[in-house]
């Protein structure tokens, strides 16, 4: 009698067990990055929606402005030479058909990557040259500079026309940072910085032995330090009043981040503090570019970001760099994060991205081969995220309350 009573409590705590999994895997985010080349041919689109259906995703985040051209309707940007149609539109109503949600990817700062100027003359970086910023030492790569208020007006705009226009999940930022320590000097940014702080900033770089002499090598640190904290606020603001413009003008809709995947590097060397953004509460949910070929520093950026997530109770999708690794290492990560998630207790772990669908889409049974070992049975639809609000008080704690400003 013993034995059928122990036998039966396994056989249950097995059933339990296994309930329990499919529940978690049902209620999981599992996306692809898929990039704006997927969006240049019309048969790509209802193909490439149909196959992450048909090997159970559920959330597709989709680039549709890359270098400061839309794949899209905008009144803002102008339009993708590569393409006449509205891709985000195709998009979405084939992602309708299979419950896919949506998020429009958006390249944040950088908005040209080639020494030739683009074409069109509404493109931001002919229009407005003065908002150019390049990392020292490359003149290929064009970033808008996030410290001139104008920039941010303008970046918001884009994100905003998105969200009010389209039936998007979510909007979603990428290359929300400095290129490195060595952008940022644009003549807004060094006459603004000089009138507050005394110091032309690129004086400190490049005459760093007279700045040393005349500042003392105290001083100088400090102004460095502010320099550097001048960079970070910038990219805080963005976000911060990203946020808030869009939890009044689209409240359904979420803003995620795609982020460095070390916190404090990614705050010292490219001015993204997310942990900050999350520790604030103007984010929605973020996802760590976890991209690493070894396993142990992936399962340990994992373990560093759901720490953060469960600090500050704000979502993480684990980014994945599918491209560079094998079916099943990725399978691997899955299993790693399901765990960590169920027996490490980190609720806030929702799921990940893959990086990218067109990496990928060709090698053989590569989703396939994911699908049959870790998304067996289909997730449900990513339910949508209640915006939080804030207080004066405590700006983390949702009151239902906002403060603009």
């Amino acid at each position: 009698m013993r034995k059928i009573f122990i036998t039966f409590c396994l056989l249950l705590a097995v059933a339990i067990s296994a309930e329990t999994r499919a529940k978690t895997d049902a209620a999981e985010t599992r996306a692809l990055w898929v990039t704006r080349f997927e969006l240049v041919d019309t048969p790509n689109i209802p193909a490439l929606v149909k196959r992450a259906a048909e090997t159970n995703f559920n959330t597709l985040f989709v680039q549709v402005c890359g270098r400061g051209t839309a794949f899209y309707e905008s009144k803002i940007l102008p339009k993708d030479t590569q393409v006449n149609h509205d891709a985000l539109a195709l998009v979405l109503a084939e992602a309708q058909k299979y419950k896919i949600s949506v998020h429009a990817w958006i390249n944040t700062l950088y908005v040209w990557s080639d020494l030739e100027p683009p074409l069109s003359p509404e493109h931001v970086v002919n229009k407005h040259p003065e908002w150019i910023m390049t990392l020292r030492g490359d003149q290929r790569n064009k970033y808008l500079d996030p410290a001139i208020p104008e920039v941010r007006e303008y970046l918001k705009s884009i994100y905003l026309e998105v969200a009010r226009n389209y039936a998007v999940d979510g909007v979603h930022l990428d290359y929300v940072r400095y290129p490195g320590a060595g952008a940022g000097f644009t003549e807004y940014s060094r006459q603004t910085f000089e009138r507050l702080y005394g110091v032309d900033p690129l004086a400190l770089y490049q005459n760093k032995k007279v700045a040393l002499r005349l500042f003392g090598a105290e001083e100088y640190q400090q102004k460095i330090m502010r320099w550097d904290d001048w960079r970070r606020e910038s990219i805080n603001s963005l976000v911060r009043g990203l946020f808030y413009e869009l939890t009044i003008a689209a409240p359904k809709v979420i803003l995620t981040a795609a982020v460095l995947p070390d916190p404090d590097s990614a705050a010292k060397n490219n001015f993204q503090d997310w942990a900050a953004w999350m520790r604030g509460g103007y984010i929605d949910a973020v996802a760590p570019m976890i991209y690493d070929r070894d396993t142990r520093v992936v399962q340990k950026q994992i373990v560093r970001a759901a720490e953060l997530a469960d600090e500050h109770s704000i979502p993480v999708f684990i980014g994945l760099g599918a491209w560079r690794r094998s079916a099943d290492a990725i399978v691997s990560d899955v299993e790693f994060l399901r765990r960590a998630h169920r027996e490490m207790n980190y609720k806030y772990l929702r799921g990940v991205i893959l990086f990218s669908y067109d990496g990928i889409k060709n090698v053989p049974d590569y989703l396939e081969h994911i699908k049959q070992q870790v998304f067996v049975e289909q997730a449900a639809q990513s339910p949508p995220r209640e915006k939080r609000f804030f207080s004066e008080e405590n700006p983390s704690v949702n009151t239902g309350s906002l403060i603009t400003g």
